[in-house]
């Protein structure tokens, strides 16, 4: 967006580039964490549910990641473009119209 592209433009180039980190570093930790969910040995009753835990916010978390952020993102984009007024900038000249006015001199007219 601040490179002059559209919220949907910006989103659209930035999640390609994004899904492939999101995903391996996601897959990583659930595969990570199965063997501890599939166990059967000693100490399993209290790492398995655990580790299913983790596979679940793991799953959650990508999900949020991928789709509920962009759709926040352009969400936020639209409530500021339409509540937000931007401030209105001033020429040099308006600028200078209004200091000599402060001054109390009258403004010079620009040759």
């Amino acid at each position: 967006v601040r490179e002059g592209k559209t919220p949907v433009e910006a989103i659209l180039e930035a999640g390609p580039a994004r899904l492939r980190p999101i995903l391996m570093t996601s897959a990583a930790m659930i595969l990570g964490m199965l063997p501890s969910a599939l166990s059967q040995g000693s100490g399993s009753e209290f790492r398995g549910p655990m580790a299913v835990g983790i596979i679940g916010g793991v799953i959650s978390s990508t999900f949020l990641t991928l789709l509920v952020t962009p759709v926040f993102f352009l969400i936020m984009e639209w409530v500021t473009r339409v509540f937000v007024r931007k401030k209105k900038t001033r020429s040099p000249e308006e600028i200078e119209e209004a200091l000599a006015r402060a001054r109390g001199a009258e403004p010079q007219a620009a040759e």
